[in-house]
């Protein structure tokens, strides 16, 4: 059966198990199922005729399952994305990087240069998880943007800034922090009143890696946010 199956059958077929396999415990059973090994050597084997929702779904469930290929399987993956880059939308793009960094695979062959040029020409259709989820992935991969695509995210977090949750604020300074980058006046400001407004929702681990990208950056919350960071702190530190 498996064998009459298309391509596009087998790349859903992998994105739903991969989509409701949450835990470390059921990710490892999968990936040692005789029936997802099958699975994967089948999709594997049509790599050369998927195109970008399938290259994006493949590698975003694998990156889920941390099922990492072999590095030929990799190399087909990377030719067929650079091949259709041009094609690739917001979410296709973000969730590419993101796969790649979740899996800790630094792709060759000029890949991330073709995406984050994709990323600037489509900037003005990335929502806020695509947003976070593409500077997470650049500094996580040590991808340096261009000062231009630089530009370009920074104005379009400014612009949604306001619609961020504690996970996409802490990501988006952790990534300004890991690459050096300093962020504009105008995002410090609406990312810090996002945080405030957001505050009672961030996670132990999400305070944590804001507070350390302030002190990495060298930037000091102005006070009402410092205030509500100590506070915040506190409580849960005593709650």
């Amino acid at each position: 059966e498996g064998a009459r199956m298309t391509p596009i059958n087998l790349v859903t077929s992998l994105h739903r198990i991969a989509k409701h396999t949450t835990d470390f415990v059921s990710r490892r059973a999968v990936r040692r199922d005789p029936r997802f090994r099958s699975l994967w050597e089948l999709l594997a084997a049509n790599i050369p005729h998927l195109q970008t929702q399938g290259l994006a779904n493949v590698m975003w469930a694998l990156a889920r399952l941390h099922e990492r290929p072999t590095p030929q399987v990799m190399e087909q993956m990377e030719a067929q994305i650079v091949r259709h880059a041009p094609h690739f939308k917001p979410q296709e793009l973000a969730n590419t990087l993101w796969a790649y960094a979740t899996l800790g695979v630094q792709p060759g062959g000029g890949v991330l240069d073709r995406l984050a040029h994709q990323v600037g020409k489509r900037i003005d259709g990335f929502k806020k998880q695509e947003l976070a989820n593409t500077v997470w992935a650049f500094a996580h991969l040590q991808y340096e943007p261009s000062p231009l695509l630089w530009q370009w995210l920074s104005n379009a977090i400014a612009e949604q800034a306001g619609e961020f949750i504690p996970q996409n604020l802490s990501n988006i300074l952790w990534g300004y922090a890991t690459l050096g980058r300093q962020p504009p006046p105008e995002v410090v400001s609406r990312l810090e009143d996002q945080i405030l407004r957001e505050l009672k929702a961030f996670k132990p681990q999400e305070l944590s890696i804001t507070a350390w990208s302030y002190a990495t950056l060298g930037l000091q919350p102005r006070p009402d946010l410092l205030d509500a960071l100590q506070g915040e702190i506190y409580r849960q530190a005593s709650g």
